[in-house]
């Protein structure tokens, strides 16, 4: 994914707010997986904002 014309950047940890971001018009740049002390697998996904417009904000209300 190309990172020219990102205008604002995201992360998060969260597979439900990736897609939320998606649907409100950010894009996927990239994904990093890791872990967490535990084992258990925590990607880290960064997402990008290319409007002219300002960025969208989803709340998390789940």
């Amino acid at each position: 994914m190309a990172f020219e014309g990102v205008k604002e950047i995201k992360h998060t940890h969260d597979s439900k707010m990736v897609n939320a971001l998606i649907a409100a018009g950010w894009e996927l740049l990239g994904m990093t997986p890791g872990t967490t002390e535990e084992g258990h697998p925590w990607p880290l996904y960064t997402m990008g904002w290319k409007h002219e417009r300002v960025a969208v904000q989803v709340r998390q209300d789940w």
